[in-house]
């Protein structure tokens, strides 16, 4: 994968400034060291993803640029309900005719 000196820069700009967001910075990372020379195999040993998550990224990085790499709404594994906060609800009805 290729970058230009502007892409390049972008990428090790995006890293620095988005320290508080790791997923993001893992994938810009992942986008630069391609583009330095690193097969995908080294990459995935890197970062400890698989295959398919750097095609991904790199797909979406050709797509859409750095928005591409950002986390997207509805992402990731959702919360469920606290302990304890589940609504009491009636047992299971009984069969008719039993």
């Amino acid at each position: 994968m290729k970058l230009s000196a502007d892409g390049y820069f972008l990428l090790r700009n995006a890293i620095l400034a988005h320290q508080d967001q790791p997923q993001f910075v893992k994938r810009c990372q992942c986008i630069l060291f391609l583009s330095l020379g690193m097969t995908p195999t080294e990459v995935m040993t890197l970062f400890k993803i698989n295959r398919r998550a750097v095609n991904k990224w790199v797909q979406f990085y050709q797509r859409d640029g750095l928005a591409g790499l950002m986390d997207r709404y509805g992402q990731g594994v959702k919360e469920g309900l606290p302990a304890g906060a589940a609504p009491d609800l009636p047992g299971r009805p009984e069969p008719a005719g039993c």
